[in-house]
């Protein structure tokens, strides 16, 4: 990304991020200023010590998030 337009904050607290037992607490994005765009959700998880990013599927039950991608904290340091 060469340049960089309004950066939206949120903070997601430590220890109660949601994990090591308990479900991960997901952030959801989702973008209006072009067209709508399929929500992509981003959670921490402490055990694997990474970003997950998620998507929402709809499914023939109840919708399910499925994992996209994993990125480990040692990667963006």
């Amino acid at each position: 990304m060469s340049t960089v337009g309004k950066i939206t904050s949120a903070d997601m607290e430590y220890p109660a991020i949601g994990t090591c037992g308990d479900p991960v607490d997901l952030l959801c994005i989702t973008v209006y200023r072009t067209r709508a765009i399929t929500p992509i959700y981003i959670g921490f998880d402490g055990e694997r010590n990474g970003w997950v990013l998620f998507g929402l599927f709809l499914c023939e039950g109840p919708p399910e998030y499925r994992e996209l991608g994993f990125i480990s904290e040692d990667n963006l340091e």
